[in-house]
């Protein structure tokens, strides 16, 4: 129950702020086009700036190489699969490529050090905030290589998709906090209060315009593959590869971080991601919806079963 209560505590915001957005898009405040600024304004400066701050303020020593090693090399296991699996079921480039985002890619960083508070206390978020600073990361580039290839020039080879791998805001504010932190760089007091600022409104944003964008008959048309899609982010990535980290001998702080690597839902920036490249916008929404909702009782059951067999 603790569990579930916890997920409630950090995921309803989640809904109200979606909601937000629906119901100004419903009552007229908010145009197609004006939602659709704002999602660009959310892809060149929110989110950028929000990567900027999380790489500039993380403590990036690796302190567990061999964490590091498994939890990166499962988020490529599951990327790879899933390239080749739905590349061969979903003919639509641009949906395949929403589809595989919407499985490989979890909400981490905005879900995991919050239920890692709520479970080990503010002192007990290390080894999930240096997961984090990896692993979001390794997430965007593995995002835009994948939209570049499925929704750029399908017959381009790494020369023709790296350059806009470099041009990608996403990827630009990650390189960028990451030299600042590890040069030491002392960014002013007032400046950094305004990244700071502008990184906070990222997430808030973006899922208001998500709401803004959703729309209840293209859900239901796409109920088919939204349903693959969960069941596949929420249930079977988290029991296999939880299950193969508890085998190789995690537990406590490093299996709890891994299995919310695993179970958190779709990642927010993967809808902005989606619009801003090329692809499903609707679906992308509809996933990060979706799998949000459900996970409140996927991330309780699995913390009920790993607390049971008493290996958190």
């Amino acid at each position: 129950m603790d569990a579930a209560a916890a997920a409630i505590r950090v995921i309803v915001p989640i809904y109200l702020l979606i909601s937000a957005g629906y119901l100004l898009k419903k009552t007229g405040l908010f145009s197609r086009n004006t939602l659709k600024e704002m999602n660009e304004s959310v892809f060149r400066l929110f989110l950028p700036m929000l990567l900027f701050e999380n790489m500039y303020q993380s403590d990036v020593r690796i302190t567990d190489a061999g964490l590091i090693v498994y939890a990166a090399g499962c988020v490529f296991i599951i990327y790879s699969f899933c390239n080749v699996l739905i590349s061969r079921l979903e003919k639509n480039r641009a949906r395949a490529a929403t589809v595989i985002q919407g499985m490989y890619r979890s909400n981490f960083a905005l879900l995991g050090i919050a239920l890692t508070e709520t479970m080990y206390g503010s002192g007990g978020t290390q080894v999930t905030g240096m997961l984090v600073a990896v692993i979001v990361p390794l997430y965007n580039v593995l995002a835009v290589i994948l939209f570049e290839r499925f929704c750029g020039n399908r017959n381009s080879g790494i020369t023709d998709i790296l350059p806009g791998i470099l041009r990608n805001p996403l990827i630009i504010g990650t390189l960028l906090g990451f030299l600042a932190g590890v040069s030491g760089i002392a960014i002013p007091d007032a400046v950094n209060s305004a990244a700071v600022s502008l990184a906070q409104t990222a997430a808030p944003l973006a899922l208001v315009v998500m709401g803004g964008t959703f729309e209840l008959k293209k859900t239901v048309r796409n109920r088919k593959t939204l349903a693959a899609v969960a069941l596949a982010r929420l249930f079977l990535i988290p029991a296999l590869f939880t299950a193969g980290a508890a085998l190789c001998g995690y537990r406590e702080k490093a299996l709890y971080a891994l299995f919310l690597m695993f179970a958190t839902p779709a990642a927010v920036s993967s809808y902005s991601m989606a619009c801003a490249m090329g692809g499903d916008e609707d679906l992308a929404g509809e996933i990060v919806l979706l799998t949000t909702v459900l996970s409140v009782f996927s991330i309780g059951t699995g913390i009920f079963v790993l607390k049971t067999m008493q290996l958190i």
